[in-house]
């Protein structure tokens, strides 16, 4: 989708090459738990160029997920990052998280 300012909209599979080429203002990477942490690797790059702009705010990433399990890697990379961030005070990271009590009944109403 093109927009008459000149900005566009994009869908591109995540994969190890699927960005390639590409100068990315904005990541939207959904299912983050569906995706291995090498993903990164080819993502970064093609935003690195929006980083370096003085005329830019800079590239955005931001990854959406429900909890994975012990196989979501590109998941359990970021949200470490994101609590690591948190703790430290860094303030170039965000991190949202809803979630119960580890313990709770996810069948409590109450819950």
């Amino acid at each position: 989708m093109l927009f008459k300012s000149g900005s566009y909209l994009r869908v591109v599979t995540p994969s190890r090459t699927g960005p390639r080429g590409l100068d990315l203002d904005l990541i939207l990477l959904d299912e983050a738990l569906a995706h291995p942490a090498a993903l990164l690797a080819s993502l970064n790059p093609t935003q690195a160029a929006r980083d370096s702009n003085p005329h830019s705010i800079g590239a955005q990433f931001v990854a959406l997920s429900n909890e994975g399990d012990d196989t979501a890697t590109l998941l359990h990379t970021l949200t470490e990052a994101g609590r690591r961030a948190v703790a430290e005070g860094d303030r170039s990271r965000m991190l949202f998280e809803w979630s119960a009590e580890s313990d709770c009944d996810p069948y409590d109403p109450a819950v």
